[in-house]
C-alpha cells in the first residue's frame, strides 16, 4: 500500500497550447478525477491563461503553476504522472512528461492512445487505462494500492527504453545501415 504523510499529487504536464486541444489531452478527465478525489492534488503547470483555466481554479485540489519551475523540483514533489490522451492527432506519441516521470521513479497512468502505452503495460511501471472516468479513477487507485511495485519498475524502464546509450546505439545502427 502507498504510504505518505501528505495528500498524493498527480502531475498533468501535457497542458494544451490552445483551447481546441483541451478535449484531445483529456483535461475533462482531470477535472472529473479531481472532483472524485478531493484528497488527491492535481498539479497542472500552464503556459498561458486560456478560458478553461477558470474552471480548474474553482477546485481546491487542482494546483495551477504559471511560472517555470525546475522539472526536478516538480518530479520530487509528485507521486504519479497522468496522460489521458484521446487519439494521436493532437498529442505526442511519446510524451516527455511520461519519460521524465519514469526516470524520476514515478509511476504513470495513461490512456491506450499514448504511443508508449504498450511499454508501460509490458513493464508494469504504471497502468494503461480505458478513457472513461470510472476506469481512470479505479486505475489511479490501483497504482496507489500497489505503489511500491509500480515505482520500483520506473527507473529500470526508463533506462531500458530511453537512455542516452540506447538512443546513441539506435542512431548508430541507422547510420551503419546506410
Amino acid at each position: 500500500n502507498y504510504k505518505q504523510n501528505k495528500n498524493p499529487t498527480v502531475l498533468f504536464l501535457s497542458t494544451p497550447f490552445c483551447e481546441n486541444q483541451v478535449y484531445a489531452r483529456g483535461l475533462d478527465i482531470i477535472l472529473s478525477l479531481a472532483k472524485l478525489n478531493p484528497d488527491i492534488n492535481f498539479l497542472i503547470p500552464i503556459r498561458e491563461r486560456i478560458k478553461w483555466i477558470k474552471n480548474l481554479e474553482k477546485q481546491k485540489n487542482i494546483l495551477i503553476i504559471e511560472k517555470l519551475i525546475d522539472p526536478k523540483k516538480i518530479f520530487d514533489n509528485i507521486d504519479v504522472t497522468i496522460a489521458p490522451f484521446r487519439g494521436y492527432k493532437k498529442n505526442k506519441p511519446c510524451p516527455n512528461s511520461i519519460i521524465e516521470s519514469l526516470a524520476a521513479g514515478k509511476p504513470v497512468l495513461v490512456s491506450k492512445d499514448v504511443g508508449i502505452s504498450d511499454i508501460i503495460s509490458q513493464e508494469k511501471c504504471g497502468v494503461v487505462s480505458k478513457l472513461d472516468i470510472i476506469s481512470m479513477d479505479l486505475n489511479l487507485k490501483k497504482i496507489f494500492s500497489d505503489y511500491e511495485s509500480y515505482q520500483k519498475k520506473c527507473l529500470p524502464t526508463a533506462k531500458k527504453y530511453f537512455s542516452k546509450e540506447k538512443f546513441l546505439k539506435e542512431y548508430e545502427s541507422i547510420y551503419l545501415g546506410l
